[in-house]
């Protein structure tokens, strides 16, 4: 059998630190449960952005291939309702990060000998703002690296200064999809520097799978936050200014109750009837970055036709008559860091918080003390922008 060239998708996220689920949420949260099965200590990753990278790859997807990526990433097969569904989610985007930054990004890097059909580059254009940009992917890997990691490190703001190597660049590649996004805010209610001091975090140490107290930057405030908890969890939104993005905490009871919370992450998600509460608040400062190769998690996800030599992305390329193409590497960076002022992530409510000023009961502890998750999302439509888990906030 003749061997198939490459398509390969490169992934670009970082960051700063009760509405029906969108379908685009399900892929969010299938995504993250099937990479933090394998993943150890922190993680983040923006399934969002992964979905926008591979929809590029489904504008030039043809019959079950293009039925499969529809059907996982939860987009029509059609390439016209396709752009209708995501120039409508863009603008979704665009209307809740009010005074939030959150850039995005998409771009096509064609081979040299991969011309792209006209019709797929207008609908790339229209539904995703991707052009095209053509390089010499195969002769000059080193060159062809160091542009496309020029232009992620530019739509990242400098947090995610490399995403592709050379190595990446195989002898049989055709093309690069590359999907970015940006996203800084500003916390509703900061955290004075003043009151932030070292504390006890029971880390999980990925090096050899064991918890430990370790002393942390902690940082802390009196607040009205939209707060709820059960037997198994708290849950606390910290909303941006401006914005209608938050960062939702969940922290489990138990300092090693993420495994069962990320095996029903979505379910618990929307069970969570969030109402306001005067909190005393802690919250590790944290920083840190994330590769992840998503092809093993994306063929549990069930694209299995689109990793196979009977992959049919005929509407990229005529040179697919004679050369198939196949999906075979999706990879993604991202990058978060939250601290008094905010987040930044490059790849992430009704009420909003007001100072207590006289509160006759004490406030209820909220003590991030222990490994726990973060959703960045939209408060108004729950579409989630940035997942991520902090097993150990001293690690970078």
């Amino acid at each position: 059998m003749t061997r198939l060239p490459l398509l390969v998708l490169a992934l670009a996220a970082s960051a700063l630190a009760e509405s029906p689920a969108p379908a685009g949420d399900d892929f969010t949260f299938r995504l993250f449960q099937a990479v933090s099965q394998s993943a150890r200590g922190n993680l983040v990753l923006s399934p969002e952005n992964a979905r926008e990278a591979l929809g590029l790859g489904l504008l030039g997807a043809k019959g079950p291939t293009a039925s499969e990526l529809a059907g996982v990433l939860g987009l029509p097969a059609e390439p016209e309702q396709l752009a209708i569904q995501v120039q409508q989610e863009a603008q979704a985007w665009v209307t809740a990060r009010g005074e939030a930054t959150l850039d995005a990004a998409g771009a096509l890097w064609p081979d040299t000998s991969y011309p792209l059909r006209a019709d797929y580059v207008a609908r790339a254009k229209i539904a995703y703002g991707a052009a095209p940009e053509v390089l010499a992917l195969v002769e000059e890997p080193k060159a062809s690296s160091e542009r496309i990691n020029a232009w992620a490190s530019e739509k990242t703001h400098g947090l995610i200064p490399t995403i592709v190597s050379p190595a990446l660049l195989r002898k049989d590649t055709q093309i690069l999809l590359t999907s970015a996004v940006y996203f800084k805010g500003l916390w509703e209610a900061p955290f004075s520097a003043s009151a932030t001091g070292s504390e006890d975090f029971q880390a999980f140490r990925a090096h050899d799978g064991r918890f430990g107290a370790e002393r942390v930057p902690m940082m802390k405030q009196r607040h009205l936050l939209r707060y709820a908890a059960n037997d198994r969890l708290q849950a606390v939104e910290l909303p941006y200014r401006g914005s209608h993005l938050a960062m939702l905490v969940l922290l489990p009871r138990a300092a090693a109750g993420l495994p069962q919370l990320e095996g029903t992450l979505d379910a618990t998600v929307a069970g969570l009837r969030l109402r306001p509460a005067d909190l005393d608040l802690w919250l590790p400062r944290f920083q840190f970055s994330a590769l992840s190769d998503l092809k093993e998690p994306l063929r549990q996800l069930g694209l299995r036709t689109t990793f196979s030599d009977s992959a049919d992305f005929s509407g990229l390329s005529d040179a697919t008559r004679s050369h198939p193409t196949k999906l075979d590497a999706v990879i993604q960076e991202a990058r978060v860091q939250a601290d008094e002022e905010g987040t930044v992530a490059a790849a992430v409510t009704a009420v909003r918080g007001v100072r207590a000023l006289a509160v006759r009961r004490p406030p209820l502890p909220f003590h991030v003390d222990h490994p726990f998750l973060f959703l960045i999302r939209d408060t108004i439509t729950g579409r989630v922008l940035f997942v991520g888990r902090v097993a150990d906030p001293g690690a970078s």
